[in-house]
């Protein structure tokens, strides 16, 4: 979905967060309200959390965790920091934000770009909500044939194992 339509149908924290400790401080004031029962696309109810790093841009369909109405949560972090070296080495990882001429920054980029594709070659449509290849024609979210399409096409590449050509990054 682009910027203005998930501001237009998503919710700011202040409308849904009751309260918020960080180190048993209170995060910000007058965060009293509670989390509203909504839909987008999805079963899920509450609030998805994503801790990410602050110079990559967070991917809550992909990463995170969700939180149910009344429940409380604790979190503990450690950092790991990975490297991995490109081929002629065993990882024969990709440097996807050097790559010239593609528009893939990320590996996430490289899966839903490939998924995007399968979907277009099934439905006739992509899935608005994989923000990749926006200039082919979305899928509508009440449209109940293309949404069973949609799922069929994820169904069947999560069953058949791996075909996008997506390695990690370096």
């Amino acid at each position: 979905m682009d910027e203005e339509t998930r501001r237009k149908n998503g919710h700011e924290p202040f409308e849904f967060i009751k309260s918020c400790l960080f180190n048993r401080k209170i995060c910000a004031e007058n965060l009293t309200t509670y989390i509203q029962s909504l839909r987008y696309a999805t079963e899920s109810f509450g609030a998805r959390v994503v801790i990410h790093d602050p110079n990559k841009t967070p991917s809550p369909e992909e990463q995170g965790f969700n939180v149910g109405p009344g429940n409380e949560i604790s979190v503990s972090l450690r950092q790991r920091v990975m490297y991995r070296l490109p081929t002629p080495f065993r990882d024969h990882c990709v440097d996807y934000e050097k790559r010239e001429g593609s528009s893939v920054r990320s590996q996430k980029d490289c899966v839903r770009t490939c998924i995007q594709t399968e979907n277009f070659a099934k439905c006739g449509c992509i899935d608005q909500t994989l923000d990749v290849m926006n200039n082919l024609r979305h899928c509508t979210l009440t449209n109940q044939m293309q949404m069973c399409c949609l799922n069929d096409v994820l169904e069947k590449m999560s069953n058949s194992g791996p075909t996008c050509d997506c390695p990690e990054p370096c």
